[in-house]
């Protein structure tokens, strides 16, 4: 059989040796920007066909293919909502989702590749989303959304690793706690000699005392109250 001889059902030609040594097969598929011919290499033309048949294998179940090295952001994150997002979460969280990814990261990605985002691009999101006077809050929410694409891509083979983890999420800043110069022993103890230790809703200041909370109410019939003392 000729290795030029057309496979059927858009399946190629089978794998030929290239110049430099590698083995290269091309099929019609059905791609994210419309159907076009893809090319797949390997070492071997077994393995560079094997490539082909995984692909033609997918898009028999219906599914996209993404060629790695094209494959944008946007692209991803599209797919990634229609194919993962919608199985995994709430319908209100896919809204959530789906009104970041549409209203947020597609105009800024635009036509960033996938391989190519790096903590710069995250980093800057963050920045810009903050000088739109966005709530920091809110911030840190998308980049969760993002992180947890993201985590897709790396899961999928198709980065090498999150940019999104090594970005610090934004956060609205909480009242800063004031530390008391004395340490805590020492404080403890000048709590218990101011009576402290005894206030609150179980330990109620006596009606007679000092500053320790010491009664000093005359005892009843005690030396001293000229009253007899109680019979029991």
């Amino acid at each position: 059989m000729s290795k030029d001889r057309k496979n059927p059902n858009g399946a190629g030609t089978d794998a030929r040796k290239r110049a430099d040594g590698r083995y290269e097969t091309r099929a019609t598929l059905d791609t994210p920007t419309g159907r076009r011919q893809v090319s797949f290499y390997g070492r071997t033309a077994q393995e560079a066909n094997d490539a082909k048949f995984i692909a033609l294998a997918d898009q028999s179940k219906g599914a996209l293919f993404s060629d790695p090295q094209r494959l944008t952001v946007s692209e991803f994150l599209e797919r990634w909502l229609s194919d993962t997002a919608r199985y995994q979460v709430a319908a209100s969280t896919y809204g959530r989702y789906e009104r970041t990814v549409r209203n947020h990261f597609l105009p800024f990605f635009k036509r960033l590749r996938l391989r190519d985002v790096s903590v710069v691009h995250v980093r800057a999101l963050k920045a810009r989303k903050l000088e739109e006077r966005m709530h920091p809050n809110t911030v840190g929410v998308m980049q969760g959304v993002l992180s947890a694409a993201l985590n897709q891509a790396v899961y999928d083979g198709l980065i090498p690793a999150n940019p999104c983890a090594r970005v610090k999420k934004a956060a609205a800043r909480g009242k800063t706690r004031v530390r008391s110069p004395v340490p805590g022993g020492r404080l403890e103890a000048l709590r218990r000699r101011q009576g402290h230790a005894r206030r609150g809703p179980n330990y109620p200041r006596p009606p007679y005392g000092d500053a320790s909370g010491r009664t000093s109410r005359p005892q009843v019939g005690g030396p001293g109250s000229g009253r007899p003392a109680s019979i029991h």
